[in-house]
Parts: C-alpha cells; structure tokens; sequence
C-alpha cells in the first residue's frame, strides 16, 4: 500500500499492510513566513517519510496593546482591534506551498483549534475563569474565531488537503458548565462544516473523557496517552471505528529504543490493528531524537 491507501484503510476502520505512524512536533517558526514554515514541514517529511503530515498551526492572533494592559483582558479593544483573518491567511499560504511540494507524496492533514482553545492559547490560560465570567463578550470573540476557522477550512478544502486535526479542550469541560456550554457549540460548528474531510478529533489533556462528546463528528479519536479512563483500550470499548494515540508525548524524549518498542507493542495489544493509527499522544518535544524517531517509523512491530 501507498501512504494515501495505508491512512484511508485504517481510518475506515480496516487492517493496513502496516500500521501507519506520524510523530509531529512545533516548530517555533510563528516569526517565519509561510515559505519558510512550508520548507521546514517538507524537510521533516522529506527526512523521516511518515504515513501521513500533521501540519503544525503556529501562527498567532496579533491582539491589540489597548487589549492586553492591564489585569483584565479588555474584551471589546479586542473585538475592535483584531485582524481575525491574519493568522489563517498566512496558515494557508503556507499550506498551498505545502500541498504544492508534496501533496502527491504524502497524506496532509490540517490542524485547527477549537475557537476557544485557540483563545487561551493567546491571551493565557490563567484567564480561563475571568472569561467566563463575561459570557455575552467572551461569545461574540468566540463567533470571530468560529467564524474565521469555518472560512478556514472552506479554503483548505480546495487545496486538496487529507485530513482536519481538531483540537479541542471539551473532554476536560463538565457537561452542562460554562466552559463546556462555550465550547461545544462552535466545536461542531467547525467540524460539520468539515464533513466529508477524514476529521481526527483530538482531545487535549490526559484526563480528557470522551462520553459527552458523543454529538462530536468525527472518523478518528484522538487522546492523550495515558489517559484517565484506560487510554487506547479504553476508545477501542466505546466502538470508535479508528483511533490514534499509543505513544507518549511527554517523555518521549528519555525513552531508550527497547523502551519504544515496548510502549509499541502494548499500543497494538490495546488498540489492535484495525482501525489503529500510531501517534504520539499530543506533540512532542522538538529536541526528540532522530534514532527515536526512526525507531518508531521503522519499528518490526508496525507490521503484521
């Protein structure tokens, strides 16, 4: 099989002729143009030859100064004051060149954030209960965000792309609660208007449970290793057709080959090898090393 074949077998719930594998991790390329970033993608691609391409989203909202200066977070200088389309228009200029250069080599599929995740992850975590404490103005910020995402991934669909990677905070928000309340909606929003893209649904953080996300389309579950309600094993007893996952992200990076190879096999013996897609289970570190990663591509394991 070719990567095209070996990731849509797998994703429809079928056994490869290998596990397909992709290890992916940031860049911290936010200061480098879309040329740049593409180039760096296609050298890890071109160098390690994964099963399929996560492209890493980096590019950041650049918030107005009158926002961000004092303790609080002023909410409408930020709806006044932001480019909202800046950060996916450069996002996409760069996965044209991407697709460009290898998208008849190699599966390619797309990360976006959920609106709220993609949010904290600009203005900071620590202000998570300080929004939501103003509900109507944190929703009207969260409509641009959905907004923009949903032009997003209209326009990566025309490139031609492989897959959207959604990342998502919700499998740690209680059902019912502000935060969830403020998150689900524009969660599906984006990922109905992605139907018929393979969606990889991941869930952010180790302790994320996957019961009330139900009404969350997708072709693929997502999760941290380790998680809190069994990991892979875990995924495969609630029926997902395909699951990703099995290696850890954090702490890669001090793991022996003999260690991989273990972490591997109890991966396969959870998951099995239907449905199954080798990955770590958030981004890893970029210092990882390139005997590890090679040992992860090229693990005996892999194949049946």
């Amino acid at each position: 099989m070719d990567p095209f074949e070996r990731l849509a077998t797998a994703i429809s719930g079928g056994t490869p002729d290998r596990i397909p594998v992709s290890v992916w991790f940031h860049f911290g390329s936010e200061h480098l143009p879309p040329d740049a970033v593409a180039g760096l993608h296609a050298a890890f691609q071109t160098a390690y030859r994964w099963d399929f391409l996560k492209v890493m989203f980096d590019y950041r909202l650049d918030l107005p100064p009158a926002a961000d200066t004092g303790p609080e977070l002023d909410l409408d200088a930020l709806l006044d004051g932001t480019d909202w389309g800046a950060p996916f228009a450069r996002q996409r200029a760069m996965l044209a060149i991407l697709c460009a250069e290898l998208g008849s080599a190699v599966p390619i599929v797309e990360t976006v954030f959920s609106p709220w995740m993609y949010l904290l992850r600009h203005v900071g975590a620590d202000r998570r209960a300080a929004l939501l404490d103003r509900p109507e103005r944190v929703a009207a910020v969260l409509d641009r965000l959905c907004e923009e995402t949903c032009r997003h991934v209209d326009a990566v669909r025309e490139l031609a792309i492989d897959g959207l990677f959604f990342a998502t905070l919700a499998g740690n928000a209680p059902p019912g609660g502000a935060e969830f309340e403020a998150t689900a909606p524009r969660d599906r929003t984006v990922l109905e208007r992605a139907d018929g893209l393979p969606r990889f649904l991941h869930l952010h953080g180790a302790g994320a449970a996957t019961a009330h996300l139900a009404a969350y389309p997708r072709e693929v579950l997502h999760r941290d290793h380790g998680a809190a309600d069994s990991g892979l094993a875990g995924l495969r007893r609630t029926g997902e057709r395909a699951i990703m996952g099995g290696l850890p992200g954090d702490g890669l990076t001090r793991m022996s080959p003999v260690a991989i190879r273990s972490a591997i096999a109890a991966a396969i013996d959870a998951a099995g090898r239907a449905g199954f897609i080798l990955a770590p289970g958030c981004t890893v570190s970029p210092s990882l090393a390139r005997r590890t990663m090679l040992a992860i591509r090229d693990s005996d394991l892999l194949r049946a």
